[in-house]
């Protein structure tokens, strides 16, 4: 058994993602919901960072990050959309390094058609390079 944190990305205040042929913020919270759903189902512990409210985009993705830290997570996901018009599926990992959870959820999201745009660094981005526990951000 491990333990999640699961990131809503975006979703706080004014940021409500991108708007395109989709609502990012609308896919993610039922994608969200659903990978929350399954991770306890098969007998994880997981814990929903997302907060409810920010000063500003830095707060909200510090809230995040100190929620999964406070916790003791194994193991930090964020979770996003190309709802703008990406075609693909991409992962984010610091320095883009190869996490083997990284790799099977990238390969299991390409099993449902999605094209691959690959592992990717994302060490510039707040929630993968501040979390202690190991961190990725999908992006669908």
């Amino acid at each position: 058994m491990s333990k999640y944190a699961i990131d809503f990305g975006h979703g706080v205040g004014s940021d409500r993602g991108a708007v395109g042929f989709i609502a990012e913020e609308d896919i993610i919270n039922a994608v969200g919901t659903l990978v929350l759903a399954r991770l306890v189902t098969i007998g994880h512990e997981v814990v929903e960072v997302r907060p409810t409210s920010a000063s500003s985009v830095t707060d909200s993705l510090s809230q995040r990050c100190q929620k999964a830290d406070n916790n003791n997570v194994d193991l930090f996901v964020s979770l996003h959309a190309n709802a703008g018009g990406g075609v693909g599926t991409e992962v984010y990992t610091y320095n883009a390094k190869e996490v083997p959870e990284a790799r099977v959820v990238l390969n299991n999201i390409l099993s449902l058609g999605f094209t691959n745009r690959g592992i990717k660094d994302g060490s510039g981005l707040y929630v993968v390079k501040h979390p202690s526990a190991i961190a990725m951000l999908i992006e669908e």
